[in-house]
């Protein structure tokens, strides 16, 4: 068996942190608090933790290819698609696709092609009621269910 070193980079006392991502770039991790409405920029080596409150659940993000003015990320909020400046800490909606009030978008990530796919759920969840569904944004802003 091979031995295998786990190193703890930073204990950020998480609410509910998911999606880690990592920007070749910027040498950096990006990562959710959920419950927190919160967007991470971590640098391994130093520990330094950046945070960015967003004022409503963050489901998950993707690196934006071409960043502009609106922003370096694209993410999934509770509100639908939005573009995120995270330096700015500013968000610029795109689109609900969903709009159902119990809904939330949740896990997702980008294709080799440019689009962001997210997943949508209940939330609090209800076992017996099944409302999620799988979008996807299209580079040009536009999104469809899958």
């Amino acid at each position: 068996m091979t031995d295998i070193a786990v190193d703890l980079v930073l204990d950020a006392k998480a609410t509910l942190g998911e999606g880690p991502m990592w920007s070749v770039d910027e040498q950096r991790l990006y990562w959710v608090d959920i419950m927190k409405h919160e967007i991470h920029r971590t640098d391994p080596e130093s520990g330094k933790d950046e945070v960015r409150n967003l004022g409503e659940q963050v489901g998950c993000l993707g690196l934006r290819a071409t960043p502009d003015a609106r922003g370096n990320l694209v993410a999934a909020l509770r509100s639908g698609f939005h573009y995120v400046d995270f330096t700015a800490g500013s968000k610029t909606f795109i689109c609900d696709p969903e709009n159902k009030p119990g809904n939330r978008m949740n896990d997702g990530r980008c294709d080799p092609y440019g689009a962001f796919w997210a997943g949508t759920m209940m939330d609090p969840s209800d076992r017996k009621t099944r409302t999620g569904a799988i979008w996807r944004l299209a580079p040009d802003g536009s999104s469809e269910m899958k």
